[in-house]
């Protein structure tokens, strides 16, 4: 009897274990497919991989909606502006003439689909923790070669990969997990192609560490650990980001709702101020951190793309304001106008919608405002949530980031508690 119990426990213990290796080995591949659709990196040198994996992730949905019909829940998808968005799209590819740009469309169509799916069938609280630890780990291997390079002195004997010629980003050391522009070595931007991207995903990674509880220790350790990769990135976008991240943080602690109203009055009389001395502040802004806030300098290049790039979409939507102009028109009219504009590269993400599909792609926007509608949330935090995801999508190019969608839809839907912290 004894024997045929330890047997059975055994088999049991095996069976335990065969599972947890099975859901390690499912949750390791879908990892690597978000973050492949994330601005990984090597998509400057070829987007193949990117694709493949996207692709390889959206049948693996499918044949898991076909196994399991109850994953597919058409109540959430009908409340998400995504998912309209996603329908317009297809419509729209199907009046445009020409096929070979049809790839384009359903590459969109597949991250904002595949993005609201996983969100239905993925707990916002494991996403939040798996995507921590990523990025904790992408932030400390990207801080130690930051200091192998720039405080050791050392150049770093490491494979290199090489994206476009004429970009302003070409040649990168390459880790895998970890790149590093082998020009501009003072800046990390851990696994994706520019350091505003790695700043966006880590400011998107704070805001989930305030909803998790978690000890007040591992808290604060990732919460440094975070800041000092965005301060390393010198991103313009990151540390505009950050300062709202710092208030929202504030806000969102406070429970006692008339505090909150006094601290905000106080944030928006600092805001004003800010505004109406905004070129004294510029300056001493650039004579501390020139290269970050240098940028905004009205002869530098990535202020005219960041400011003119918009524009230069909103002047494409001008030939078709409801239906746009379609992705194959988008590119040739893109490129005609953006040396006259003095543009660089493509940067809003809203815009790009608009430009592409009229004003029915203002449902991308829609998606992002619904996250104020978060009932179980401060407003005032809400609104300021909204704020940091207007700077980062018109800011960056996010259209084909998987990361940042499943983010926006999480944070639109998720209810999430008042206390964030075990002490």
């Amino acid at each position: 009897m004894t024997l045929r119990k330890t047997l059975v426990k055994g088999v049991i213990l095996v069976t335990i274990k065969i599972k947890d290796i099975k859901r390690f080995i499912i949750w390791i591949f879908i990892t690597l497919c978000i973050l492949l659709n994330s601005s990984y990196a090597y998509v400057l040198v070829s987007d193949t991989l990117s694709l493949t994996a996207l692709f390889l992730l959206s049948i693996c949905c499918g044949l898991y909606l076909l196994i399991k019909k109850s994953s597919f829940k058409i109540g959430y998808f009908l409340k998400q502006p995504f998912f309209y968005l996603s329908i317009i799209v297809i419509v729209l590819m199907l009046f445009d003439g020409k096929i070979q740009s049809w790839g384009a469309y359903i590459h969109i169509v597949l991250v904002l689909l595949v993005s609201i799916y996983l969100c239905t069938n993925i707990d916002y609280s494991v996403f939040a923790k798996n995507t921590i630890r990523l990025m904790a780990f992408m932030t400390i291997i990207s801080i130690a070669l930051w200091v192998y390079v720039n405080v050791l002195g050392i150049s770093p004997s490491l494979p290199l990969i090489k994206g476009a010629s004429n970009g302003y980003y070409s040649t990168y050391y390459n880790l895998g997990i970890v790149f590093m522009n082998t020009f501009h070595t003072s800046k990390i931007m851990g696994a994706f192609w520019e350091p505003g991207i790695y700043a966006a995903t880590s400011i998107l990674t704070l805001v989930m560490l305030e909803d998790l509880k978690i000890s007040r220790r591992k808290y604060n350790m990732f919460r440094i650990l975070f800041i000092v990769g965005i301060l390393l990135s010198f991103s313009t976008t990151g540390y505009f980001c950050l300062s709202v991240y710092f208030i929202y943080s504030l806000i969102n602690k406070q429970t006692n709702k008339k505090r909150a109203y006094i601290l905000s009055f106080l944030i928006l009389m600092m805001g004003l101020i800010f505004v109406l001395f905004w070129n004294n502040i510029l300056e001493i802004l650039v004579s501390i951190l020139p290269t970050v806030f240098g940028k905004l300098t009205y002869d530098n290049a990535s202020l005219l793309t960041r400011t003119s790039g918009p524009l230069l979409d909103l002047t494409i939507m001008k030939n078709n304001i409801i239906f746009g102009v379609g992705m194959s028109n988008y590119n040739i009219l893109w490129t005609d106008i953006a040396k006259s504009m003095f543009v660089e590269s493509r940067t809003s993400t809203i815009t790009f919608y608009l430009a592409n599909f009229g004003i029915l792609g203002i449902l991308y926007f829609a998606q992002i405002i619904k996250i104020s509608k978060n009932r179980n949330m401060n407003s005032l935090a809400n609104g300021l949530l909204v704020i940091i995801f207007i700077i980062i999508v018109s800011t960056e190019p996010n259209y084909f980031n998987v990361f940042t969608a499943m983010t926006i839809v999480y944070l639109s839907n998720k209810k999430r508690s008042e206390s964030k912290r075990n002490d």
